[in-house]
């Protein structure tokens, strides 16, 4: 992960009010193409489940909405009543502000995720993850540490996640504190460079000694 690009920064208050979000309400945000294996619908049930407990709160779905699974999506929206409160951001150059000016971020995959490049990004920029348990996910967030790892098709345990971090300000701090320290130890750029490497390397070495 760039954590050049994507690093701890001040909330962006001007992108909260470009969505009509209050400064003090709560923005959980899915980032990620709009496909049926990235669970955006179990995202939104999720945000239905989650206003019971913090009414203010409000969702974006960062995607490109470039397929008919956005009207999907904008479909079920107003079937449970979340216009307004579910919003979509469209294609942004700003994402790293974007997400900036959030609180949580969560992946709802239901498949794929072998390498899970948005969850880093989260992490690097010192937001707490809520991830299901696929692919790579569970190798990356550190349950109880850097965030929740859920089941996938989950929405209630997304949910309930999400909620707990809400409920605990200092715990949701301490998990965005931690993964940007991992983003930074484990997962920059110059250190996957430099063990690429030392593989091609030891690759080199043992050929020639062969």
């Amino acid at each position: 992960v760039d954590t050049e690009r994507f690093r701890p920064l001040d909330k962006f208050n001007d992108i909260r009010k470009e969505f009509g979000v209050p400064s003090n309400s709560p923005l959980i945000a899915v980032l990620g193409r709009i496909d049926e294996v990235k669970g955006h619908k179990y995202f939104i049930e999720a945000a239905s489940l989650i206003l019971k407990e913090h009414p203010s709160a409000r969702f974006l779905i960062m995607a490109k909405e470039m397929d008919e699974g956005a009207e999907k999506l904008r479909i079920q929206i107003r079937n449970v009543g979340l216009e307004g409160k579910v919003l979509f951001t469209g294609f942004r150059e700003d994402v790293a502000d974007v997400m900036a000016s959030c609180e949580i971020g969560v992946v709802t995959s239901i498949g794929s995720e072998t390498n899970c490049r948005v969850v880093l990004e989260w992490m690097a920029m010192g937001k707490p993850v809520v991830g299901t348990m696929v692919g790579v996910i569970p190798e990356v967030i550190r349950d109880g540490v850097t965030g929740y790892l859920v089941p996938p098709k989950d929405s209630l345990a997304v949910a309930e996640a999400v909620v707990k971090l809400l409920r605990d300000c200092k715990k949701a701090s301490s998990f965005g504190s931690m993964g940007r320290e991992l983003a930074e130890s484990v997962y920059n750029e110059d250190l996957f460079a430099e063990k690429t490497l030392a593989v091609y390397r030891k690759g080199i070495e043992c050929r020639r000694i062969k």
